[in-house]
């Protein structure tokens, strides 16, 4: 995330104007400066939620077999399977889900800086052009 009109890939710098001849990027999100604290503060909480989840889950989720009959041992590999031993378990995807929001929460941490340092970019060149500099 780089505020519009900002960074970005050796751009001209002008904002969103067409995209004289390259290609639009529908992966991004224009956040102004104010929207990102709370969009950090929702992203920060999720996070929290699915940790708190995937803890409960590390333990919880993995069953033993209730007798040591076949049937119960393929049922208890059946339920540790679609839980926890598999590529699509659910503490995988929780897992995965957790990573995105980390990367979200990290992302907004350097849009947040990156606004700063343009406002104090702005009051400097402003202050300069005040004193004549």
């Amino acid at each position: 995330m780089v505020p519009p009109g900002h960074g970005g890939h050796g751009g001209s710098g002008h904002g969103h104007g067409g995209g004289h001849g390259r290609d639009q990027r529908t992966d991004l999100l224009d956040i102004t400066p104010e929207a990102v604290p709370a969009l950090r503060s929702a992203f920060a909480d999720a996070k929290a939620r699915v940790d708190r989840q995937l803890e409960l889950g590390e333990t919880g989720l993995r069953v033993d077999s209730w007798a040591k009959d076949p049937v119960s041992l393929d049922a208890a590999g059946g339920v540790n399977r679609l839980t926890v031993d598999s590529e699509r378990a659910a503490l995988d995807a929780l897992r995965a889900y957790s990573a995105q929001l980390d990367t979200a929460v990290h992302t907004l941490d350097r849009v947040a800086a990156q606004y700063r340092l343009l406002e104090e970019d702005n009051a400097a060149t402003v202050t300069q052009q005040g004193t004549g500099g």
